[in-house]
């Protein structure tokens, strides 16, 4: 069946194309959140928990100053940690953390909150992309699913702000 032209018009292929030519070197789950990544305008010192030089998105943060930390050493972070060690890093340094794809993966998350608002300025960022509906994998662990509205009545408790939450389906 042919769609008619105006329905044709109100359809939007450039990130579906996006998509089709990432899944070349990266999964589709990757594009999409590299594409999500795309569209926030990050400033400052950001502080990546999880990422490091081999992350997808790296290039994206080419003219900000970036730190990573992980305990995957094949990833290339700049400071590799033993899982639940104190990050060798300055209080009160970062304007920015990300945790993309990383919470899933970290059992103690009181452990890694704690060390967040420690590391972050007053009025820092947190960004965060986690898996809900996805098939277990490990790195070295997958530990843990959760909603949108846990993870927001987690940071609530943690006594973190301005909480917003935006579900991907």
């Amino acid at each position: 069946k042919m769609l008619n032209k105006k329905k044709l018009e109100n359809l939007s292929f450039p990130k579906f194309i996006r998509t089709l030519k990432d899944i070349q070197d990266i999964s589709i789950t990757r594009s999409l959140m590299n594409q999500i990544i795309e569209e926030i305008e990050f400033s400052g010192k950001i502080l990546d928990i999880g990422g490091g030089r081999k992350s997808s998105y790296i290039s994206m943060f080419n003219n900000l100053e970036y730190i990573s930390v992980n305990i995957d050493k094949k990833i290339l972070p700049d400071v590799l940690v033993t899982e639940n060690q104190k990050f060798p890093l300055e209080d009160n340094y970062f304007d920015a953390c990300l945790l993309f794809n990383v919470l899933e993966h970290i059992y103690d998350w009181d452990f890694i909150f704690n060390e967040i608002k420690r590391l972050l300025v007053r009025e820092g960022k947190i960004y965060i992309i986690i898996p809900f509906i996805y098939p277990i994998h490990g790195a070295p662990n997958d530990f843990k699913r959760v909603t949108g509205s846990y993870l927001k009545k987690f940071l609530e408790i943690k006594k973190f702000s301005d909480i917003q939450v935006f579900p991907i389906a």
